[in-house]
């Protein structure tokens, strides 16, 4: 059976609007770890996505004036299109580890996203699976964090993507998510083949359609169904 959750959210602050379905395959973790030492972080229900290229709030004060507590960093991209990851403005990808652990000192917990709609992936830049994981493995490292979120809005090798996430998730129980844009005819033959890819590997994903693409007239229900 698949469960699908619609989850709707003020742009800017609480980011796009998503509906999220878990994949047959392994059992998707009900609760994700963090990169070291402490207490596994339960799956959220939804996060905002921020976006680090723009000043973002001090999370810490977010957490304690709004009752948010989790958010999606976003986005994680090859420096100088190279396989070494930083944020989408060149920042290095340890910049925000002090924000992200005051934050998580109020029980705040993070995502961290990879690719997005502009900018080099590292799903691109890095030329083998065994490369891509070990960028993953440096975002999570970097972060402090267990959970992955990889948005694919172009062409990448599905077969790198999957085994390298597939290495991750064995070797770390990385909880991952993939964003995936969609049309009213559906997922793109990209997007599609790489969730189908993704069961095939028996790896364990949430897929997350951003259903915020849609044209105002058509029907979305079509689509979504």
């Amino acid at each position: 059976m698949k469960l699908v959750t619609c989850l709707v959210a003020v742009l800017a602050l609480l980011g796009p609007a998503a509906c999220s379905a878990e994949v047959p395959g392994a059992p998707a973790p009900t609760t994700a770890p963090t990169a070291g030492p402490g207490a596994p972080i339960s799956r959220p229900a939804f996060g905002p996505y921020l976006d680090t290229s723009m000043p973002i709030p001090d999370l810490q004060t977010l957490a304690e004036t709004t009752g948010l507590k989790h958010v999606v960093l976003s986005f994680a991209l090859a420096k100088d299109n190279t396989c070494t990851p930083a944020w989408d403005d060149g920042e290095a990808i340890e910049s925000l580890r002090g924000t992200i652990d005051a934050f998580r000192t109020v029980g705040g917990s993070v995502t961290i996203a990879t690719g997005g709609a502009e900018g080099t992936y590292l799903e691109v830049a890095c030329p083998t699976a065994a490369d891509l994981a070990g960028a993953y493995a440096k975002i999570l490292d970097a972060s402090g964090t267990n959970l992955l979120d990889i948005d694919i809005e172009h062409d990448v090798q599905i077969d790198k993507v999957i085994d390298a996430l597939g290495q991750v998730q064995r070797d770390r129980k990385t909880d991952v998510t993939l964003t995936l844009p969609v049309d009213l005819a559906g997922l793109g033959p990209g997007q599609l083949n790489l969730v189908k890819r993704a069961a095939a590997t028996n790896l364990a994903i949430r897929v997350n359609i951003m259903n915020m693409n849609f044209e105002a007239s058509g029907d979305r229900g079509k689509a979504l169904g």
